[in-house]
């Protein structure tokens, strides 16, 4: 699903359901697709309160895992 672009399902899932668990291994899922298209995303997320804080931190860390992960050559 991430790597077909179809990512709001996931993103309402980090947002929303009710095992963190759950939402820290869809935040791990994106972070490892490194795809930078997310990051618009990731950012909103990082900066909204309702988040669990252990969450927030985990989207935080993708942001970075992300930005600095260099391009792969095809």
């Amino acid at each position: 699903m991430a790597k077909a672009g179809e990512v709001q399902p996931l993103i309402r899932a980090i947002e929303g359901h009710p095992n963190n668990e759950v939402r820290l291994a869809v935040v791990k899922l994106l972070a490892l697709s490194g795809q930078k298209e997310i990051l618009p995303a990731f950012r909103r997320l990082a900066v909204r309160g309702s988040l669990p804080t252990e969450v927030r931190s985990a989207v935080m860390e993708a942001i970075y895992q992300i930005s600095s992960s260099q391009p792969t050559v095809a």
